[in-house]
């Protein structure tokens, strides 16, 4: 930009050259490339290409072996419980998770109504009760029952 003085505008000084002057070209015409494939094809390959490379190398162990997913809502299968992890003697508490803020002994009691229970436990802060509790079972059957209602629902809430 030219500098002016007084507010007028100046004359431009300086020399007019064309575009390829400009460029650095050497006189010669400017080569045009042509795109060989349209943005729709190049697409297209690199997603053939990505779908054809397997980004997890497969192993020996894993051909020709058969995964099966379950067929039935979570509700309907059966809960795998590892009863090595539950203990031999007492006691035989349970953790009872996302509760809703108005339940009550009673209420937790009816829930597990075909289950022996012996106590359940609230606990509360500042009088405003957390939303999980314990539930202490009989015996060690009778917490393995208990947690076969594993993500059962229970007010709402699973």
């Amino acid at each position: 930009m030219a500098a002016t003085t007084g507010g007028k505008k100046g004359k431009k000084k300086g020399k007019t050259i064309s575009l390829n002057d400009f460029l650095g070209d050497s006189g010669a015409s400017p080569g045009v490339v042509k795109p060989t494939l349209n943005w729709a094809d190049e697409a297209d390959e690199e997603f053939q290409m990505s779908f054809n490379s397997n980004p997890y190398p497969s192993s020996s162990s894993n051909k020709g072996k058969v995964i099966q997913l379950p067929t039935a809502p979570r509700s309907s299968r059966s809960i795998d419980i590892d009863t090595d992890r539950i203990p031999e003697t007492g006691p035989f508490t349970a953790f009872v998770g996302n509760l809703p803020y108005d339940v009550d002994q009673f209420v937790l009691q009816q829930f597990f109504k075909d289950i022996p229970i012996l106590n359940v436990r609230l606990p509360e802060e500042n009088g405003r009760f957390k939303g999980f509790g314990y539930v202490q079972f009989n015996d060690r059957q009778s917490l393995i029952q208990a947690l076969q209602m594993n993500e059962e629902t229970f007010q709402k809430r699973i």
